[in-house]
C-alpha cells in the first residue's frame, strides 16, 4: 500500500502529456530495424522521436537515422528490456517537449532484446501509446533466427516484417512457422524495392497488453525479474530466458494479479 501511494504521487508530479503513438522494433543485428525506420522518416511529413541504444543498430551505422540530433534519444549502457534502474523512464522524461510536439515515437530494442521483454517496458510507460511492437527477421539468417526465436516474442508482436529471402526461405516460411505453433502474427515481406508501410501495419490488429499477458502470463505484472543465472548466485551473466520470480510492480492492479 505505501510503495503504491508513493507512486501514485510521483504521477502527480510528472508532467501529463496525451500519450504519442509508439511502434516498437526488435529483431537480431542486422535485421533491417534502422533500415526500415529510416524509410517511414523520410516518407513522412510528421514529427518523430527515435529511441534507441548504443548496441542498437543506429551505433553501428553511424548515425542512420534522418533526424535531428535533438529528436534521437540513445540509450548509453543501458539494458532497454530489462529498464532495472528506470533509465528508460528518465531518457522519455528527458525529451517531453519533443514528445508533445511529435506524432510518432520508434524505439528500436537492440539485437539481443526479446520482443516480450521490449513490449513490457514500452508498455509500462504513459507517455508512450504502444500501437505496434514489431520483429524484423532477415532470411538470410533464418536458421539463426529460429534459435533466438521464442514463442513468447511471436505472440507478443502484432507484426512480423520479414526481408532478404532467399531460394529456400521466404514468407511463407514464417507464416508456416507460426502456423504450427497456433500464432496468428500477421507476417509482411518487405525490402528496399517495396518498404513495409504506415497503411499496411493498418491492417493488424492493435497492440494491447492482452497480448503481453498472454504470452507472458503473471510474469508481465513483475519488476526486477530475477533470472535462472541469478537464481544460482551468478550476476555475471545477463540474459532474458528463464525468466521466473520478480517482485509485483508497485502499481499493478490486485485485479489483473
Amino acid at each position: 500500500l505505501m510503495l503504491n501511494t508513493q507512486n501514485e504521487d510521483n504521477s502527480e508530479e510528472s508532467p501529463q502529456i496525451e500519450p504519442v503513438e509508439t511502434i516498437t522494433l526488435t529483431g537480431l543485428y542486422g535485421s533491417g530495424k534502422s533500415t526500415w525506420t529510416s524509410e517511414i522518416i523520410e516518407d513522412s511529413d510528421e514529427n518523430h522521436v527515435f529511441v534507441g541504444s548504443e548496441t542498437a543498430d543506429i551505433g553501428m551505422d553511424g548515425g542512420s537515422i534522418p533526424l535531428d540530433d535533438e529528436d534521437i534519444v540513445e540509450l548509453q549502457n543501458v539494458c532497454m528490456a530489462c529498464n532495472t534502474e528506470g533509465e528508460f523512464d528518465q531518457a522519455i522524461e528527458g525529451v517531453m517537449d519533443k514528445l508533445e510536439e511529435s506524432d510518432r515515437v520508434f524505439v528500436e530494442g537492440p539485437g539481443n532484446a526479446g520482443t516480450r521483454d521490449m513490449a513490457g517496458t514500452v508498455s509500462s510507460l504513459p507517455e508512450l501509446d504502444q500501437k505496434y511492437v514489431g520483429r524484423m527477421i532477415n532470411l538470410e539468417n533464418w536458421e539463426g533466427e529460429k534459435s533466438e526465436l521464442s514463442e513468447q516474442d511471436l505472440q507478443t508482436a502484432n507484426f512480423i516484417a520479414v526481408n532478404r529471402p532467399t531460394a529456400e526461405y521466404d514468407a511463407e516460411t514464417v507464416e508456416n512457422y507460426l502456423e504450427k505453433r497456433g500464432i496468428d502474427t500477421e507476417v509482411f515481406e518487405t525490402s528496399l524495392e517495396n518498404p513495409l508501410t504506415l497503411e499496411d501495419l493498418e491492417q493488424v490488429d492493435e497492440w494491447s497488453t492482452e497480448m503481453l499477458a498472454k504470452s507472458m502470463g503473471p510474469s508481465h505484472l513483475l519488476m526486477d525479474p530475477i533470472g535462472e543465472n541469478s537464481l544460482k548466485g551468478d550476476s555475471s551473466s545477463h540474459s532474458h530466458k528463464d525468466t521466473k520470480y520478480g517482485r509485483i510492480k508497485a502499481d499493478a492492479e490486485l485485479q489483473d494479479i
